[in-house]
């Protein structure tokens, strides 16, 4: 493969006579002179791959003038607006592929009984409508992948006439309705995606004549009853998904037949009866396995331990686990592991490390009743997994000092434990570190100055619930990426850095429920994205002045300043340049009022629509219970709501 950069060079627009141009995959651009040129001047093209390159442009109408055309690859291009639809019925069209394209709409033609077409690809863009019934038509058809497109209403049961088709992919799209039988008819198919969709309730009965099927995914589409049983004659399958359905029932025996399978997704169901792990043993071909709220028994056996399929990805959320399963320990190839969501109990063992050592990327093992690691004697030591991303061991019982991640890790979560000890200097080397939860622990000390320093990267930094004391870091430099700091509920003092300014990506700030001592920060009006504000409960002081200019704050909702020192009156000025706290409605934009009142005055001031909470907040979830692993958590999604209330007295 060649690995060309910058514009496509000008003398190609000059080969009037050329028939074939593949460019696709390198570094290239098609500005100026745009497509639109190219296509201008060859018009001899059969064939046009320009796969990956960067044309950035509304795909211009003169293609459909190409009618020696036979293939088209706009793939990943950046393309926008919308697809000109008289490009599908260019005559000798075989392939066309645009996929990638997510600012590309579309939707499809009527298809007539002579199309030449053979593989048409619009995965990623924004194509929407109805599939037509004239799809039925391209008999020609070998591939079609439409997957993550916004397509709606019924599959046509004119698709069971596509019987060449071997790559089918329809999931994650809006369509409903059942899953037509005559997809039945569809017997050389190698490949098959319908999942995530809104299909009604269904079991699929029609499967079983796809022997060929290398690939299916049928994850969310709404699959009631046991695993079909029709599944046992797909022989050749390497991946199934079954993921996120009504599934009930044991998982069955047979599965262990199908022995080139790589790949089993079963998560997010609801099987019964307790699971005999040596089942998988047997699929000596498996490198990722997902299982979710089944019960597992595990045999005793070295030999079985030693032996099993050597897994990259794990999956065992949520399986009433109370241990760590010793057959990890010889799992040396492992990247992601989910343990979350069980009750295990006690000290991480030793061996752990050996699990994964060199490849592990993604540790999840938040909610258990975890606490601490064996091996580390109540010492802060630094976790040995050289390539680890993400760790999270939040909601467990850890006690004892602080881990200390690897330096490559880049999300780091051990929220609501009991961790005790000083944050070590050795976290300013996390330069790769992007998401830091320390929040709910008994972490003491003074944070080390260098954690400034990780602001260019750090983009959440949760730090609150801590007894954390001293002063904020002093100096944030240009580039500074934060986007979310929340150290209240600590003991910190002094002054609000000035440099906080510099982050201008800076969303939420809260440092409510402390000791600092400074004048109302109007340097962070100057933060372009600032939503959320909470100066709540420390030692503010003076007069909040009027703002300098209208462009201060510009995008902030929510702010609290009670329970300081604030003298003098609440500039009333701010509320009129609050812009973003107004709630929009069809005719015009209006504000909510809400009375605020003090010990000695009543005011009138406006604050968001309480319907469009910033975020949400759980109940303080309890180490070893169970929640659904399907829930996905922002960590941004802490604080329920933030008023603004006015926290000094006012002049009469």
């Amino acid at each position: 493969m060649s690995h060309f950069s910058s514009q496509i060079p000008l003398e190609i627009f000059e080969l009037s006579k050329l028939v074939s141009l593949d460019l696709g995959f390198n570094q290239l651009k098609l500005h100026k002179p745009s497509l639109k040129s190219l296509v201008e001047n060859l018009t001899s093209l059969k064939l046009l791959y320009l796969g990956d390159v960067d044309i950035s442009f509304p795909v211009p109408h003169i293609l459909a003038n190409l009618s020696s055309l036979t293939n088209l690859d706009l793939g990943g291009c950046g393309l926008y607006g919308e697809f000109p639809t008289q490009i599908f019925k260019l005559p000798n069209l075989q392939v066309l592929s645009v996929g990638l394209n997510p600012n590309l709409t579309g939707y499809l033609p009527e298809f007539h009984t002579h199309s030449p077409l053979q593989s048409l690809i619009l995965k990623h863009t924004g194509f929407s409508g109805k599939l037509p019934d004239s799809i039925g038509n391209l008999k020609s058809l070998f591939k079609l992948d439409i997957a993550a497109c916004y397509f709606s209403g019924l599959i046509p049961t004119s698709l069971g006439n596509l019987t060449n088709l071997i790559h089918l992919q329809l999931s994650t799209n809006n369509f409903r309705g059942q899953i037509p039988f005559s997809l039945a008819n569809l017997t050389q198919l190698s490949r098959l995606g319908i999942s995530h969709n809104a299909f009604s309730p269904q079991t699929l009965t029609w499967l079983g004549k796809q022997t060929k099927l290398a690939i299916l995914n049928l994850g969310a589409v709404n699959l009631y009853g046991a695993i079909p049983s029709s599944l046992k004659n797909m022989t050749q399958l390497a991946e199934l998904s079954l993921l996120s359905n009504h599934l009930t029932g044991q998982i069955p025996s047979w599965l262990v037949n199908l022995t080139h399978l790589t790949c089993l997704y079963l998560v997010d169901n609801q099987f019964t009866g307790t699971v005999n792990f040596g089942l998988f043993h047997k699929l000596k071909n498996l490198t990722e396995l997902q299982l979710s709220e089944v019960h597992l028994s595990f045999p005793i056996n070295s030999t079985f331990e030693a032996s099993f399929p050597k897994l990259k990805l794990l999956t065992l959320g949520a399986c009433n686990l109370t241990e760590i399963p010793n057959f990890l320990r010889y799992q040396d190839e492992l990247e992601t592991v989910y343990l979350n969501d069980n009750k295990i109990e006690g000290q991480i063992p030793k061996w752990i490390f050996n699990m994964g050592k060199e490849t592990l990327l993604f540790l999840e093992l938040s909610f258990n009743l975890i606490t601490g690691f064996e091996s580390f004697n109540n010492t802060p030591r630094v976790l040995p997994w050289g390539s680890l991303l993400t760790l999270c061991l939040g909601s467990n019982k850890l006690q004892g000092p602080l881990p200390i991640p690897p330096p490559s890790i880049a999300i780091y979560s051990v929220r609501y434990n009991t961790l005790i000890g000083e944050i070590s200097p050795l976290f300013c080397n996390l330069w790769s570190i992007l998401f830091l939860d320390l929040a709910h622990n008994n972490l003491s000390g003074m944070l080390p100055q260098c954690f400034s320093n990780l602001s260019e990267f750090l983009k959440i930094l949760d730090l609150h619930n801590n007894n954390l004391h001293g002063k904020l870091p002093a100096t944030y430099k240009e580039g500074c990426g934060l986007k979310l700091m929340d150290v209240s509920y600590n003991r910190l003092e002094g002054q609000v850095p000035r440099s906080l300014s510099n982050c201008k990506m800076l969303e939420i700030l809260l440092l409510d429920n402390n000791r600092f001592s400074d004048i109302f920060p109007p340097w962070l009006g100057k933060l372009p994205m600032l939503r959320a504000l909470s100066l709540r409960s420390n030692g503010f002081q003076g007069a909040i002045g009027k703002p300098e200019s209208i462009l201060e704050f510009p995008k902030l909702q929510i702010i609290d300043v009670s329970c300081n020192n604030f003298t003098g009156k609440l500039p009333s000025e701010y509320f009129q340049i609050w812009n973003s706290m107004k709630v929009s409605n069809a005719s015009n934009l209006t504000y909510m009022n809400v009375i605020v009142r003090t010990s000695s005055a009543n005011f009138v001031f406006e604050i968001p629509n309480p319907e469009q909470r910033l975020c949400h907040q759980d109940d303080d979830p309890q180490p070893g219970t169970m929640r659904p692993t399907a829930k996905t958590e922002t960590e941004t999604e802490k604080k329920e709501y933030l008023s603004f209330s006015w926290s000094g007295r006012p002049e009469r």
